[in-house]
């Protein structure tokens, strides 16, 4: 699949997010290592591109991969760097799906009043966009 991206460079950032929604596929499946071997191939595209649109959702993948794998540290240092990403691309609803995995991991963690400030924000920013908590849970 890289191939193609090298063959034609102005296919390259698709290519990568290609990559990336293979990864998606691949967790949905079971498959980690394909997942992850998809994601990081992604991210390294990306990050040659220059592309911080398309490593929000590479970080994020990687993170739920480590989140899976019960690597809480891991996981909560890319959904840190995926919302980083997103904050730079100014995507609100990459940015909040990113929190809420920040937050369940702390809930993981044991560390329930973090956690629940991270929720409470969300749930506020959620309100002040005009999608309020109750129509993201019944999505």
């Amino acid at each position: 699949m890289r191939a193609l991206g090298d063959e034609v460079p102005s296919a390259a950032p698709s290519v990568s997010v290609i990559l990336g929604n293979l990864a998606d596929v691949a967790i949905a499946q079971g498959d980690i290592a394909g997942a992850s071997g998809f994601a990081k191939e992604a991210l390294g595209m990306q990050q040659e591109l220059g592309f911080s649109w398309g490593a929000v959702q590479s970080y994020y993948s990687l993170a739920t991969i480590a989140r899976g794998s019960g690597d809480l540290a891991q996981a909560m240092s890319l959904f840190q760097e995926s919302l980083r990403f997103a904050w730079e691309q100014r995507d609100q609803r990459l940015m909040l799906r990113a929190i809420d995995q920040l937050a369940t991991c702390l809930v993981e963690q044991g560390a329930a009043t973090p956690a629940t400030r991270l929720f409470g924000a969300a749930a506020r920013i959620r309100e002040l966009l005009g999608t309020p908590v109750d129509a993201v849970l019944a999505a």
